[in-house]
């Protein structure tokens, strides 16, 4: 895979999103939506952790 340059990078980006936003018209008004992804699968990896907390906790009483 050859290296990009960052204006490169930067212009797929600009691509992906400007193709995004034409599915997804809404997501013009909220870009935040997107940038709150990784957030959401913290949520779900610490939602997983406290799970299997609790059922250890709830096996040793």
């Amino acid at each position: 895979m050859k290296q990009m340059s960052t204006s490169d990078l930067q212009n797929r980006i600009d691509t992906f999103m400007a193709s995004k936003m034409e599915v997804f018209p809404e997501l013009r008004h909220q870009p935040e939506v997107i940038i709150e992804e990784p957030a959401e699968r913290r949520s779900i990896a610490q939602w997983l952790r406290d799970s299997v907390t609790i059922s250890r906790s709830a096996r040793l009483s």
